[in-house]
C-alpha cells in the first residue's frame, strides 16, 4: 500500500507538472500569435497583479511595500529659509565655510559652432541661412549637440541634418518631431505611418542608417546624453511610458497615465517625467522606483550632463532632486526667476521646452539665478543659496556671473561702480570709480572680462578689461540714449546717439556707424543672444555679423 500511495503521488505530481508546462506553452503560443491576446493578457497581468509582462514575456514584479513616494509634502527636507512673496525679503540660509567653485567644462571641441535666432539659422564663420524668414514666426524648430557642431532642424514636416558649416541634408519626410543628443552623433526622430500613427527611429550620423526603436502610436519624445536611449509616451488600447535603446526590446516602465518625459539616461534606469492625467506634478523614476517630487508642472529644468540631478521651477517654488535622495530640497519660494548658465556648455534639446542638459556634475558651480534686481548663486554638492548682489543693499544696474574664480559683479552704490569678487566665504567689493566720478551707463560682457561705461558730465566711454586700469575708447557721446548694449556675437559694446547705432570695441578709434535709424534697443527671444533693436519704422531688427536683418 506504502509503494502503491508513492505511485499515485508521483502520478498526481506529473499530471500537475504536464499541466503547468502545457499552460506555459499554450500562452506563449497564443500570445505570439495573437498580438490582441498579449496586450490582454498584459492589462490584466498589470491590472490585478501589478504585474509588467514585457515583449520579451519577462514579468517585472513590483516590490509590494514599494509604492510611490511623495516627496511634495510640505514638510520636505528645506536648506533655504524663505519669507514672504518678494525675493528681495528672503532670508538666506548660508553655508559659513568656505567653498571653492571649480570648472565643470569637459569639451574640448573648438572648430565652427551653430547658432539661431528668430528665423535665422548661423554659424560662427559668418554664414546666415535667411529662407525660412517668416513674419508670423518667432522660433525655428532646430536641435543642436552640446559643442553646436551639427544640428537638425524640422521645417514643417521635412527633417534636415546640418553640419558646422550649414550643409543641410534631408534625412526624412512625414516627421513630426526630432532632437538632437547632448553628445551629438545621434538623433531621433518620430514619422508618420498613416492613421494617426507614429513610429520613432534613432539615426546613427556616422553610419547614415536609422534603426526603429518603438512603433505605433508615439509621443513626448525624451534622448539619452548618448543618443542611444529614448524615453516616450506610448499609446495605444493602454497608455504607457517606455523606454527602447539601438538593439533592445522596449521596455514599459508605466502604465495608465498621459506621461511627457523630460529627460533619461544613458542606461534608461533614470527617467524624469511629467504627468498630464489626474495625477499631475513630476516624477523620478530610478531603478524600478517612482517618486514624485512635485505636484505641479516644471516650467524650467536644468539637468547635469548624467541626466541624474535635476533643478527646476514649479509654479511659486524653485527645487533641486538628485535621483534616488530622499527628499527634494526647496530653494526658493518663489518662480519666475532668470537663469543664466556660466563658464560652461549646455544643450536644449527642444526649441519648444526650457529644458537643459548642462556639462556638469555640480549645478552649484555653473548656475546664476536673478529676479533683474537680486542675483543668487549655489553653492556646496549639495545646493544652497548664496546672494552675489541684493538691490535691498542700494546696489544698482548689477550685472553678475560665475567666473573661473567663482561668483562676481559689477554694480553702482550712489552712483560708484563697484566690482565684488569671491573670496570663499563672502562678496568682496572694490570701487572701480571715485567720489564725483557718478556712473551714467555700463555695461559688461557674460564673463565680465570686459566692462564699458559712462559718466555723468563726461564725454567719453570708458573700456575696463579684467584686473586693467580703465583707458577711454570713444568720444563726443553725451547725446547717447536707451544704454550701453553688449554684443555676444562680436564682443563690442552698442550704443544709440541722435536716433543713429554705433559699436565701439577695446581700444581707442574703434568706433563704428551703421546705416539705420533707431528709436531703441529691444530685446531678441531665444538663448542665442544678439543685438535687437527697434527702428524708427516700429520694425525689430537684429545684426548678425554687422548686416541687419529683420526680425518681427
Amino acid at each position: 500500500m506504502k509503494g502503491q500511495n508513492r505511485g499515485g503521488v508521483f502520478i498526481g505530481i506529473a499530471i500537475a507538472l504536464l499541466m503547468f508546462v502545457s499552460t506555459g506553452v499554450g500562452y506563449k503560443f497564443v500570445t505570439a500569435v495573437n498580438p490582441e491576446v498579449d496586450q490582454k493578457f498584459n492589462e490584466v497581468a498589470m491590472d490585478k497583479l501589478g504585474i509588467d509582462l514585457t515583449k520579451n514575456r519577462k514579468p517585472e514584479v513590483p516590490d509590494p511595500d514599494e509604492k510611490v513616494v511623495d516627496l511634495t509634502d510640505p514638510d520636505d527636507k528645506t536648506v533655504t529659509d524663505v519669507v514672504g512673496d518678494n525675493p528681495s525679503s528672503y532670508e538666506q540660509v548660508v553655508q559659513t565655510q568656505p567653498y571653492t567653485y571649480k570648472s565643470q567644462s569637459t569639451r574640448n571641441y573648438t572648430g565652427t559652432t551653430i547658432s539661431t535666432a528668430g528665423c535665422y539659422i548661423y554659424n560662427s564663420n559668418g554664414k546666415v541661412i535667411d529662407e525660412f524668414y517668416e513674419d508670423d514666426l518667432y522660433q525655428l524648430a532646430l536641435s543642436m549637440d552640446v559643442d553646436r557642431s551639427e544640428a537638425v532642424f524640422l521645417d514643417e514636416t521635412t527633417l534636415y541634418y546640418l553640419d558646422a558649416d550649414l550643409n543641410m541634408t534631408v534625412i526624412e519626410e512625414n516627421v513630426q518631431s526630432a532632437g538632437m543628443c547632448y553628445e551629438g552623433g545621434f538623433f531621433y526622430y518620430t514619422k508618420s505611418g498613416g492613421d494617426f500613427m507614429r513610429d520613432i527611429y534613432i539615426y546613427d550620423v556616422e553610419k547614415g542608417e536609422a534603426t526603429k526603436v518603438g512603433e505605433t502610436t508615439i509621443d513626448n519624445v525624451a534622448i539619452s546624453p548618448d543618443g542611444q536611449t529614448v524615453a516616450y509616451f506610448h499609446y495605444r488600447a493602454v497608455k504607457e511610458l517606455c523606454v527602447s535603446s539601438i538593439g533592445g526590446e522596449p521596455i514599459v516602465l508605466k502604465s495608465n497615465q498621459r506621461i511627457s518625459p523630460i529627460a533619461v539616461s544613458n542606461t534608461g534606469d533614470t527617467v524624469f517625467y511629467e504627468s498630464m492625467d489626474e495625477s499631475d506634478g513630476v516624477y523620478c523614476y530610478y531603478r524600478g522606483k517612482d517618486t514624485k517630487i512635485s505636484k505641479e508642472y516644471a516650467y524650467t529644468c536644468f539637468f547635469d550632463r548624467d541626466c541624474r540631478e535635476i533643478f527646476f521651477e514649479e509654479p511659486g517654488k524653485i527645487k533641486y532632486y538628485k535621483a534616488g535622495d530622499k527628499s527634494t530640497i526647496t530653494l526658493f519660494d518663489s518662480s519666475y526667476m532668470n537663469y543664466t548658465i556660466c563658464n560652461t556648455s549646455y544643450q536644449k534639446p527642444s526649441r519648444y521646452y526650457n529644458h537643459y542638459i548642462v556639462d556638469t556634475d555640480c549645478l552649484s558651480d555653473v548656475l546664476l539665478i536673478d529676479d533683474y534686481s537680486n542675483y543668487y548663486a549655489l553653492k556646496g554638492e549639495t545646493p544652497v543659496v548664496f546672494p552675489v548682489a541684493t538691490s535691498d543693499k542700494a546696489m544698482y544696474g548689477i550685472n553678475a556671473a560665475i567666473t573661473a574664480n567663482g561668483p562676481a559683479s559689477y554694480y553702482t552704490n550712489d552712483s560708484i561702480l563697484y566690482r565684488a569678487d569671491y573670496d570663499g566665504t563672502n562678496m568682496v567689493p572694490t570701487a572701480v570709480t571715485v567720489e564725483n566720478q557718478y556712473v551714467n551707463y555700463k555695461t559688461a560682457s557674460k564673463d565680465l572680462k570686459d566692462l564699458w561705461y559712462t559718466l555723468y558730465n563726461d564725454n567719453h566711454i570708458y573700456y575696463k578689461a579684467e584686473g586693467q586700469e580703465p583707458v577711454p575708447v570713444a568720444e563726443g557721446v553725451t547725446g547717447i540714449l536707451f544704454n550701453l548694449q553688449w554684443n555676444p556675437l562680436d564682443g563690442k559694446c552698442y550704443y544709440i546717439k541722435e536716433k543713429k547705432l554705433y559699436s565701439v570695441g577695446t581700444t581707442a578709434g574703434s568706433e563704428e556707424a551703421y546705416d539705420i535709424d533707431v528709436d531703441t534697443f529691444s530685446f531678441a527671444r531665444g538663448d542665442d543672444e544678439v543685438l535687437c533693436i527697434e527702428g524708427t519704422d516700429n520694425q525689430e531688427y537684429i545684426l548678425l555679423f554687422g548686416r541687419i536683418y529683420k526680425y518681427h
